[in-house]
């Protein structure tokens, strides 16, 4: 899997604290951000194309979840590693959580 990128870290923050959600509480959610909304639907299309998140039809709108479980610490780890960039933190975390989903997947009964 693709790693994902520190914003759409962010994105994946706000489901992690409540799923399901719908594009226009996660725009709500992150107002702070001072994003567009159509910069945070971007990023959820990137999540779900990376497989990062999954999208269920509510209606006429779309309710988006995470794949991946959250980690304790990750971002903290991240940002005071001296010995590895933020980056290369994330993508470790991101090699990690994708394998755990695909062998999640992978053994589901469905």
């Amino acid at each position: 899997m693709t790693p994902i990128s520190e914003a759409e870290a962010v994105v994946m923050e706000v489901l992690w604290q409540q799923a399901p959600r719908s594009a226009d509480e996660v725009v709500a959610a992150l107002a702070h951000r001072d994003w567009a909304e159509p910069t945070i639907k971007t990023l959820l299309n990137r999540l779900l194309t990376k497989g990062a998140i999954a999208a269920e039809r509510d209606g006429r709108r779309y309710l988006y979840r995470p794949l991946l479980q959250r980690r304790p610490g990750w971002r903290r780890r991240a940002r005071t590693s001296s010995a590895v960039s933020s980056k290369g933190a994330w993508r470790r975390w991101w090699r990690i959580s994708a394998n755990a989903a695909s062998s999640a997947r992978r053994t589901s009964p469905n």
